[in-house]
């Protein structure tokens, strides 16, 4: 018996058995990855989102890759990214205004994730985020990671917890009390958006205006 594989795309697999299936081709079906974007916009100008996993520049921008548009200090809801095969996934945005004010990023997505792919602004240079959701889950605590577009100190109480440094994820904080965090002494209330025992994340700007989202 003679065992002929046919090389059009991937080779020789270990299911080329006697000829009765083709290697590579259109035989093998690719896999489909997927994973979940919820978008914040932090800043204080509308804007739209793009994603696509195309190298070509001119692509960033077309109708057929636009995923919403989101308000300024808000959010979107979660959307689903669907690709094939090993890629870079390029995020987008631009000002719903003038459509003139364009940034992009390249990251990679891992499948069956969730992550937060958050807009801020340094320096007057806006930039794109893309970050990992995680939860911790304590029984009668609030726990909050903190974002920020400056470096910001966390007080609980009057108590210093930690200093969360512009552009960096801080660690989960917890707190017993809904009322008690407080950023650079402003208090941000978690009371009329949170639950004790759920995870939360939360993005502050320079202008005390905090985007408070469940993980």
């Amino acid at each position: 018996m003679v065992v002929v594989c046919l090389f059009i795309i991937a080779g020789c697999d270990s299911h080329c058995i006697g000829g009765s299936e083709l290697c590579g081709g259109e035989d093998i079906k690719k896999e489909i990855s997927r994973a979940s974007v919820t978008f914040v916009n932090s800043t204080d100008e509308n804007v739209i989102l793009y994603h696509t996993t195309s190298n070509n520049k001119n692509e960033r921008y077309k109708l057929n890759n636009q995923l919403g548009s989101v308000l300024r200090f808000s959010s979107h809801q979660a959307k689903e990214l669907s690709w094939t095969g090993d890629v870079k996934h390029t995020f987008s945005i631009t000002d719903a205004n003038t459509k003139t004010k364009n940034t992009s990023v390249k990251a990679e997505v891992a499948k069956n994730q969730r992550y937060w792919l958050v807009s801020w602004v340094d320096n007057g240079k806006r930039k794109i985020e893309l970050i990992l959701k995680e939860r911790l889950n304590l029984l009668g605590k609030y726990s909050v990671r903190v974002f920020s577009d400056k470096d910001v100190a966390v007080y609980n109480g009057k108590t210093l917890l930690t200093n969360v440094k512009k552009g960096v994820l801080s660690s989960y904080i917890s707190t017993e009390n809904c009322d008690d965090l407080k950023f650079d002494k402003h208090p941000i209330t978690l009371c009329s958006k949170a639950t004790a025992g759920d995870s939360y994340i939360v993005f502050v700007n320079s202008n005390g205006t905090a985007i408070i989202e469940r993980e």
